[in-house]
């Protein structure tokens, strides 16, 4: 059997842990977070994902948001410069910028929606 791939054909798979760095690490974060993960979570993401993180982000590190884009097909990558942690509090406008390009990338109109079909 193969290995499973993404969309464009690169290896679904990431040497890259997408965790929370543990306790002793530069990040500081809480010790509670330092086994925490979501790669167990993603890979069945097949909707398109829009991933933000602030380039300066003291907690998370941009590996992280990158092996979440390799990892989820329809992934839209956001490195936010000059912006910690808290994107929406560091750089509201660019998220709302972002989030405002996305949507509108991804939006359904109703005349691409099925009719409603009324129960028997």
């Amino acid at each position: 059997m193969s290995a499973p791939t993404c969309g464009n054909g690169s290896p679904a798979t990431t040497t890259t842990p997408i965790r929370r760095s543990g306790a002793g690490t530069t990040s500081g974060s809480h010790p509670a977070f330092a086994h925490w993960s979501i790669e167990g979570e993603i890979g069945s993401i097949s909707c398109p994902l829009l991933a933000m993180q602030g380039i300066d982000d003291e907690y998370g590190t941009l590996q992280q948001i990158r092996a979440i884009a390799r990892r989820v097909p329809r992934a839209v990558l956001v490195e936010l410069p000059q912006c910690g942690h808290s994107p929406h509090r560091d750089q509201p406008e660019s998220v709302i910028d972002e989030v405002t390009r996305f949507v509108d990338a991804h939006a359904v109109t109703t005349k691409s929606l099925p009719a409603h079909q009324p129960a028997a």
